[in-house]
């Protein structure tokens, strides 16, 4: 129990990370189900940094792992582009 504790505060201060984030960068069109992509993505997070830490394979460093995880969030939070 004290493990789903300690996950659920860091998933909460996660979530207040991003969305200071996304205030103070806001795009120019909504992005569509934000909640959810907020919730994969920190959970997406959580699992990955529990797993590196836990396990980490040699040839993935941490860096890449944050520079990646940089990258899912700009994709998956970015207003969708109009199509021409």
């Amino acid at each position: 129990m004290d493990f789903v504790r300690f996950m659920n505060e860091l998933q909460n201060r996660m979530t207040t990370a991003f969305a200071v984030y996304i205030m103070h960068h806001p795009t120019n069109a909504p992005v569509s189900e934000l909640p959810t992509k907020i919730y994969v993505l920190i959970n997406s997070v959580l699992f990955t940094i529990v797993r590196h830490v836990s396990d980490p394979a040699p040839h993935i460093s941490r860096e890449k792992i944050i520079e990646v995880f940089g990258q899912l969030a700009e994709q998956m939070l970015s207003a969708p582009r109009a199509s021409t």
